[in-house]
């Protein structure tokens, strides 16, 4: 949902790093979550 005009919007790209050591049950979740979003044809959800 636009909250300004078009002018004012300023393109982003986040990039997450994920660490190589093991991690929390809940924190494999996450990235589960994460890179099926990333996987699906049209990019993660907005």
């Amino acid at each position: 949902m636009p909250v300004a005009a078009a002018g004012w919007r300023v393109p982003i790209e986040v990039r997450l790093y994920r660490q190589s050591a093991a991690i929390a049950p809940t924190a494999e979740a996450l990235w589960q979550v994460i890179g099926s979003a990333a996987d699906a044809p049209d990019g993660p959800a907005r």
